[in-house]
């Protein structure tokens, strides 16, 4: 069965260009209907087989073609009536896009590409309906790349996110950190605020030891303790200074912790939850323990907490 309603999905594609085109083609039956193929590294249109060197997608000619190491994929022209992007519930936001552009191979992280193609695939994705950006500082150059693509001016309608990678450093530590990272991305994105800040670290209990590589526990997670006496109020310190607009945990961590937290008085707006049907988080899961995705995702809807889902490929 599916996970319950109310999960805006977020994608970590493994290669950029394919990523927008399975987005697209995904989020718009009528494409895949209108005669969109791929063979070897040429393109299938009407007009028979051809190279292509462009990128575009508009609200006008409708037509996406790209030419990428894995092949040419080409979408013939879409019916006019195409129907728009749908629109989820998305909590502090009101309503966001069903699909948010991932910003992994926008900061040419998932294979070789270059800034034009990637900002090109930026306002593809914005131009196909998409309001959501999912940036990050370990994300390689997805946060310049959204500088350069529109130099502070976001469309009023599209929200940015970041994140920090935490771990468990220091107690006193930890409010500098967060707030670096914040400043950094801000200035990196020219902006003055961002939508949604991540903390883009697993949460543990006290005492809990991972069962892979427990030597990198202090650095991709953070201490339940740590999480709740330093992060949830300089999280909040930022929220009510305007400087972000909400704030989320990343929920692919051991799901006692991320339950007991999406269940405290002081709870994120929004988790990150897997949304696949393996309920799978694939190789970065590090301890011995099922996900289980759906307690994560049905917790979260009891608590009035919003769910972006990831591992969604």
């Amino acid at each position: 069965s599916p996970p319950p309603a109310r999960v805006t999905c977020a994608t970590s594609p493994s290669c950029l260009p394919i990523s927008v085109v399975l987005l697209l083609f995904s989020a718009f039956p009528d494409c895949r209907r209108a005669g969109c193929a791929r063979v070897g590294g040429r393109g299938v249109s009407p007009e028979g087989p051809r190279d292509v060197h462009q990128w575009t997608w508009g609200r006008g000619g409708r037509a996406l073609a790209r030419t990428h190491a894995f092949g040419v994929f080409i979408c013939a022209p879409l019916p006019s009536g195409m129907p728009p992007m749908r629109q989820n519930p998305f909590g502090p936001l009101g309503h966001a896009s069903a699909l948010t552009l991932g910003g992994g191979g926008i900061g040419m992280l998932w294979g070789p590409t270059d800034r034009d193609e990637a900002r090109a695939t930026i306002t593809a994705a914005i131009d196909g309906g998409i309001d959501v950006l999912d940036t990050a500082p370990i994300y390689a150059e997805c946060e310049a790349i959204v500088g350069e693509t529109f130099g502070g001016r976001l469309p009023a309608h599209v929200r940015i996110t970041t994140k920090c990678q935490l771990g468990s450093p220091d107690a006193p530590a930890v409010r500098g950190i967060l707030e670096a990272s914040l400043t950094a991305s801000l200035a990196a994105m020219k902006l003055e605020r961002v939508d949604v800040f991540f903390l883009h670290s697993n949460i543990w209990a006290d005492g809990y030891v991972y069962a892979n590589r427990p030597d990198l526990q202090d650095r991709v997670a953070t201490r339940w303790s740590l999480y709740m006496e330093q992060v949830v109020p300089a999280m909040q310190a930022l929220q009510a200074g305007g400087r972000i607009g909400a704030w989320v945990i990343t929920g692919i961590g051991v799901p006692d912790a991320i339950v007991r937290a999406l269940e405290a008085d002081a709870r994120p707006d929004c988790v990150q939850a897997i949304t696949n049907l393996l309920d799978s988080a694939g190789a970065i899961r590090r301890f011995a323990e099922p996900e289980q995705p759906r307690r994560i995702i049905a917790a979260a809807n009891a608590a009035g907490v919003a769910v972006m889902g990831i591992r969604a490929e």
